[in-house]
């Protein structure tokens, strides 16, 4: 399941603009780390990182939290706006669920859920992953 989600990820990025990879390359990383690889993941969304411009602060931020360069406090106090609070409490849960603290994972999934913003794929990730959870 999701060796094929990273690789059809990876379609997408061959067929999009350069800066509009950020987010399919933050799931790569979801998939690889899902997968056990998330050192490898990491490093692989680093190098990609090091290739391009980021498109705003905060894919720099969210890209810096998922690669161990920014700790989730202070990627949270980011979140300025609904969106970014949907997205950041989204990647905030998957990241605690990799390393198993699944009540800290559903917390963050569930504030995500709460945004009431459909529109956003993060938010309707943590509908499903917390579908998966049982809650």
């Amino acid at each position: 399941l999701y060796a094929d989600a990273a690789a059809d990820w990876r379609l997408a990025c061959r067929d999009r603009a350069h800066g509009s990879q950020d987010w399919h390359r933050f799931r790569i990383w979801l998939a690889e780390s899902r997968l056990g690889r998330e050192a490898q993941a990491a490093r692989e969304l680093a190098g990609y990182l090091a290739s391009a411009p980021r498109e705003n602060d905060w894919t720099a931020a969210t890209a810096a939290f998922l690669t161990g360069g920014q700790r989730e406090p202070a990627f949270l106090a980011l979140a300025d706006t609904p969106a970014k609070e949907c997205e950041g409490r989204y990647w905030a849960g998957a990241k605690r669920l990799l390393r198993r603290d699944l009540a800290g994972g559903a917390a963050h999934l569930r504030a995500a859920a709460a945004t009431e913003l459909p529109r956003i794929t993060e938010w309707r990730s943590a509908r499903s992953d917390l579908r998966r959870l049982g809650g």
